[in-house]
């Protein structure tokens, strides 16, 4: 359920909230363990929270291609999804992706106006994939 969630953001958290830090690998250990259980029992019922599970698992043991394709199926059903954008565009850099690091968040900037929540944070995402992409210096 949520708590589950909140080991899975919290994984991610620490796997693309920051530069990288010592140990990471051993603080990302406790939360993939309870996600995992999680998703072995069954427990989550919300499925777009199971996506965002799925895709912390994959990342967290260097399957950065299946965590893609599980935040790219989240943006599917919610484009306006900022932590699956958000994490979607950080994979795919960190994979050296930079074309899809950019068309990820295009594939969604249409639906994000002034008005919607995470638009700061969409256009933020935009700017740094057209900077990677060398379309701004």
């Amino acid at each position: 359920g949520k708590r589950t969630m909140a080991h899975a953001v919290y994984g991610l958290a620490l796997m693309y909230g920051s530069a990288p830090l010592p140990g990471l690998a051993a603080r990302v250990e406790e939360p993939l363990q309870h996600v995992v259980k999680a998703l072995q029992a069954g427990e989550e019922d919300n499925v777009n929270n199971e996506r965002h599970m799925r895709a912390f698992v994959a990342a967290a043991t260097g399957n950065r291609a299946l965590a893609c394709a599980h935040w790219e199926e989240s943006l599917l059903a919610n484009p306006l999804d900022a932590l699956a954008l958000r994490c979607a565009q950080t994979a795919y850099l960190q994979a050296g992706d930079k074309v899809n690091a950019l068309a990820c968040v295009e594939r969604v900037m249409h639906c994000f106006e002034p008005t919607t929540p995470a638009f700061a944070r969409a256009m933020g995402l935009h700017a740094r994939g057209l900077f990677e992409n060398g379309f701004i210096a």
